[in-house]
């Protein structure tokens, strides 16, 4: 159980981290292109 609990905690921090990153990036870019 402890090892499923690791890779699902792993798995469920990346995908947090991918979508915080994801959502900066787009909010940056949608910034410049306000800016442009």
């Amino acid at each position: 159980m402890s090892e499923r609990w690791r890779t699902a905690i792993a798995v469920g921090l990346t995908v947090t981290v991918a979508g915080l990153a994801a959502s900066t990036i787009t909010m940056l870019l949608l910034k410049r292109r306000n800016r442009i």
